[in-house]
């Protein structure tokens, strides 16, 4: 408790019905109630922005639903803020992230995009903000994605932790086959990884990702309220990691 963290996604669409689908998650699952704060980046007209299809909002809703549901189940005392950009540009997302770090001690993003030769300038931005960030480093095998590739966030990548089916102890891990990593493009390597000089090698003095990673893979999946089936689903992926280790630091 006394902790705020705010998780961001696209689509203004979503917060209307986020709120349902996080309750219904609580009461399954025996969580304490909670409200989701809701703010927009720039207007609250409600529109989707950019033409976009319900099935992309859609989508962006079942995000988002997952992601204030699971950072409630480990942090559940923490105060979650959902900050949502009115479209699903990464220029759009970063400027509700900035939003969210008004907001917000820590910040998660279950987002990323092709990296752009700009992006240290707002990487400077977001440390100078002096606030805490987490993000996914993405689901494409050895693809880096921004923001996980900045150098002011934290990055949570994906691993298999393979099971004993009988206590479900784990035997064995290994990093998870579709997870997104690799040295950046454009970011160099930040003071704290030139430390373990193994990184610097193998990345070549560049920005390396993901820093850590959560379970990518667990069998069934992390549930969560899929309103479109009017169920549970699971779903895998390094999305569920940012803000899972969101409420770790919570």
């Amino acid at each position: 408790s006394g902790i705020t963290v705010a998780v961001v996604a696209a689509f203004y669409a979503s917060g209307a019905q986020l709120q349902s689908d996080f309750d219904a998650f609580n009461r399954a699952f025996g969580l304490p109630a909670a409200v989701v704060e809701i703010r927009y980046s720039a207007d609250s007209s409600g529109e989707t922005g950019d033409g976009q299809s319900g099935r992309a909002v859609d989508s962006w809703l079942l995000e988002v639903t997952a992601d204030v549901s699971w950072l409630h189940a480990v942090a559940p005392g923490a105060k979650i803020v959902c900050v949502l950009a009115p479209n699903a540009a990464i220029t759009s997302l970063m400027q509700a992230v900035l939003v969210a770090a008004e907001k917000a001690d820590i910040v998660s993003m279950s987002f990323g995009s092709a990296e752009f030769d700009t992006q240290t300038a707002l990487d400077e931005v977001l440390r100078a903000s002096g606030k805490c960030f987490v993000a996914s480093s993405g689901d494409v095998g050895g693809t880096v994605c921004y923001p996980s590739a900045s150098a002011s966030v934290v990055s949570v990548g994906g691993a298999v932790f393979h099971r004993n089916p009988v206590n479900g102890s784990v035997f064995s891990y290994s990093a998870w086959e579709n997870g997104g990593g690799g040295p950046s493009l454009y970011t160099g390597i930040p003071e704290w990884q030139k430390r373990f000089s193994p990184i610097a090698t193998m990345s070549g003095d560049r920005r390396a990702t993901p820093d850590l990673a959560l379970d990518a893979c667990l069998s069934p999946g992390y549930a969560v309220y899929d309103r479109a089936a009017e169920t549970f689903r699971g779903i895998c992926g390094t999305s569920i990691g940012a803000p899972v280790f969101a409420g770790l630091l919570a």
